[in-house]
This record gives structure tokens, C-alpha cells and sequence, in this order.
């Protein structure tokens, strides 16, 4: 997916690379964690996983409008 000069990032650029980063780096660490877990808590996780995925798929959505948002105004501060 290519962006448009309008909507490449000027000031804060580097947040989705490290905000991936970290995504990345947490979700091993979370994955892992789930194979020592008991299967009573691996049965919760997964039902909690299903539940809130639709707002986690809608908060990353919104979070990238907030970040060209907070962008276009990091000049004016």
C-alpha cells in the first residue's frame, strides 16, 4: 500500500515502525506466555481474543487518524 504525499506522516514518521516493533516484540512474549498457561486460563484467552477483536481491528483504525491527526498539528505546538 502506497501513500499519497498528503498522507505520509512529517513529524512523527518513526512512531509506526517502532509502534510495530513493539507490537511484534509483545505479541511473541504473549504467545509464549500462552503455552505455559493452564487450559482452564488458554480457554479464557481464547474467548477474550474472539470477543474483542472487532475493537482492536476499530481502535487501529482510529489510532492511525489520530496519528495523522496529532502530525499535521506537531508544527503548530
Amino acid at each position: 500500500m502506497t501513500e499519497t504525499k498528503e498522507e505520509t506522516l512529517r513529524q512523527l514518521s518513526f512512531v509506526p515502525e517502532y509502534g510495530s516493533k513493539g507490537y511484534s516484540i509483545a505479541s511473541n512474549v504473549y504467545e509464549n506466555a500462552k503455552t505455559y498457561a493452564p487450559e482452564p486460563v488458554k480457554e479464557t484467552l481464547a474467548n477474550l481474543e474472539q470477543r474483542t477483536a472487532p475493537y482492536i481491528h476499530r481502535a487501529t483504525d482510529t489510532g492511525s487518524q489520530i496519528l495523522k491527526t496529532v502530525d499535521s498539528k506537531v508544527c503548530y505546538l
